[in-house]
């Protein structure tokens, strides 16, 4: 099923078929057999993902009755969020799965639960096709998001139903613990988070912090959290049967309730997707026990992938299916052999931290070394402690609300140090570094790396890890012989963004729009790549005009580089010391020309009218 997910699409016409047909050719081979059956079923799953996926003009207006299934986003006068139709007036093709709506307006107010009578503009998703950075139409996919809407009429909008169901008890969840850990901070939102899986009040600062030390897992709920609560459940299940007035099985109530303790915290977070694949695989190896089915566990892991990925091979686009079941993989092979204790705790968490190293670089293009020495130290008190105690005072805040009030506060306020210590050492110089990402001959390289970090103590040639897992950090494109150049022309949207690299020198034009709420194209384009490239100086920053689709990113690249010297056709705000753009300027570097053909010295001009128009010539060209 991976295959047929993540083969490349220029390959797909004649690899798939040829997969697929392998049973034909090989038909005692049940292995060979079994994978070619995984790649139909892969691709029936896909058609019929596919399917869902409207063939609409973006100019038509459809009725759209719908249920809202997530909490709202809101800010800067619009509303963003998630439904899932009930029925499209006069649609003829399959309804979509979830639809993504934005209603630039803050009336009416939709919340979490309601069923809904919305005008919408329908269109199909769609991300930037760019080699680094965050990958918005694969992040729809595995939400299930089929459709994006934006509300046609605020006035014709209808609630047709009030808030119920799962969305309606999580909101009024959230909405009380608002109202306990007001002025709480960062502390307050990462409680949310937590709790209900909503972070959407975490800052950039926050989320800074969290990707610098490494330890963004621990406040994602998903197979941490949830074999946590397993774990919890199963002790306790245990303590109840032991105190039962009647015999009963012992191990089967304590599986009972871990999987109960499982089922309950997955829908706290709404059932998000990362819950669904961690809850089932506890419900997997539970039932499996349960039914007294001897499996070993690398055939139970196999099991519980294979469903997950047959009920929705979406999951094989996102970094939670492989970072998950990587790590199952490598705690099950480093602890194989080795005593419990501290010292067996250190070695686990450096084979973490370096044997997820290349899945890392893949999927977010940066590696947080101190991930090593900050998960060792906060991972224990986090998990056995602070998560605990969060989940029992929010648990007993209906009936308690005077004891789970000031217990919550407290918890806030140390969520908020950690968040501060964390900056703090942030400032003082940790953090992420860029990974190249890895081709062939480093994905070997990698695979024997792994392969030699589990291997047991005594194996030859174990120090050698770390030399080829290096070669992924320090490791870098080769830059243009000189007199040569490389320019890459980022999609951003509306609005620009190019890089243009020669021998020693990057000149960056344009950097993509900005939205509202502080947003900019630049933070998941135009900045990822350059980090992607291991680049910490840009030498020369053109903005060709002062519009907002051109100088949007100028602050998200002030935050992240030095820069150098700075040209534009406009006068800009954020950088008061720009020099104009004037036709006649020219210069050379490492071999490569360049001068400005617009716009003219001495005429009075602005907007695009006052556009910079560079001319590059390299090698003739």
């Amino acid at each position: 099923m991976a295959t047929a997910v993540l083969i490349p699409v220029v390959h797909a016409g004649w690899l798939l078929p040829t997969i697929a047909g392998l049973p034909l050719l090989a038909t005692s081979a049940r292995r060979l057999g079994a994978f070619a059956l995984g790649v139909w079923v892969a691709l029936v799953l896909q058609g019929q993902a596919i399917d869902h996926r409207p063939e609409v003009s973006p100019r038509a207006v459809w009725t759209v009755t719908a249920r809202v299934v997530s909490l709202p986003e809101t800010g800067d006068g619009m509303q963003r969020v998630i439904v899932e139709p009930v029925a499209i007036d006069g649609w003829q093709q399959r309804l979509p799965r979830r639809i993504r709506v934005s209603h630039y307006d803050e009336q009416p107010e939709l919340a979490a639960g309601e069923v809904w009578q919305l005008p919408l503009r329908l269109r199909r998703p769609r991300g930037f096709s760019n080699p680094t950075g965050f990958d918005y139409e694969h992040w729809l996919a595995g939400q299930r998001v089929d459709a994006l809407g934006v509300v046609a009429d605020g006035r014709r909008c209808q609630r047709l139903r009030a808030a119920g169901g799962l969305p309606a008890w999580r909101a009024a969840l959230v909405a009380r613990l608002d109202a306990m850990l007001e002025g709480a901070g960062q502390g307050g939102a990462l409680i949310k988070g937590l709790v209900a899986g909503d972070r959407r009040d975490f800052s950039d600062r926050t989320w800074g912090v969290l990707r610098a030390s490494g330890t963004s897992h621990l406040v994602a709920i998903s197979g941490l959290h949830i074999g946590l609560l397993a774990t919890l459940g199963y002790a306790l299940g245990r303590g109840i049967a032991g105190f039962a007035p009647t015999r009963i099985d012992r191990r089967a109530a304590a599986l009972v309730m871990a999987m109960a303790a499982a089922a309950g915290y997955a829908a706290l977070s709404g059932f998000a997707l990362p819950t669904q694949r961690a809850l089932m695989m506890v419900v997997l190896a539970g039932g499996v026990a349960l039914l007294g089915i001897r499996l070993r566990a690398a055939s139970l892991l196999a099991l519980v992938a294979a469903v997950v990925v047959a009920l929705d091979p979406a999951v094989l686009l996102g970094a939670g299916f492989w970072l998950s079941f990587g790590a199952v993989v490598l705690i099950s092979a480093a602890v194989r052999g080795y005593q419990r204790g501290v010292v067996a705790a250190i070695r686990l968490q450096w084979v973490l931290t370096l044997g997820l190293m290349p899945l890392t670089g893949v999927f977010f293009g940066h590696w947080s070394p101190a991930g090593w020495v900050v998960n060792l130290l906060v991972l224990p008190v986090f998990t056995l402690v602070l998560v605990p105690l969060i989940l029992a005072a929010t648990a007993l805040l209906p009936v308690m609300p005077s004891l789970s009030t000031p217990v919550l506060q407290q918890l806030a306020g140390v969520l908020g140090a950690m968040i501060e210590g964390g900056a703090w050492l942030q400032a003082h110089g940790m953090n992420v570094l860029p990974l190249a990402s890895p081709g062939l001959i480093g994905w070997v390289a990698a695979i024997v790396a792994i392969l030699l970090l589990v291997a047991p103590a005594g194996t030859p040639g174990r120090g050698l890890a770390f030399a080829l897992l290096a070669m992924l950090v320090i490791a870098q494109p080769e830059p243009p012989s000189r007199g040569a150049l490389r320019v890459t022309w980022l999609e951003v949207g509306q609005g620009n963004a190019a890089v243009i690299e020669t021998r020693s020198r990057v000149t960056v034009v344009d950097t993509g729009p900005a939205w509202g709420r502080g947003a900019a194209a630049a933070d998941f384009t135009l900045v990822p790549f350059l980090e992607s490239k291991g680049i910490e100086r840009i030498d020369h920053l053109i903005v060709t005009h002062g519009d907002r689709d051109h100088r949007g990113g100028v602050r998200a690249l002030q935050g992240r580089f030095d820069i150098d010297r700075v040209e534009a056709g406009d006068p800009l705000a954020d950088l008061p010391g720009a020099q104009r753009c004037r036709a006649g300027r020219q210069w050379r570097q490492d071999g490569v020309s360049y001068r400005y053909l617009w716009p003219p010295a001495g005429f009075s001009l602005s907007g695009n009218k006052a556009s910079c128009v560079l001319l590059v010539e390299a090698a003739g060209r």
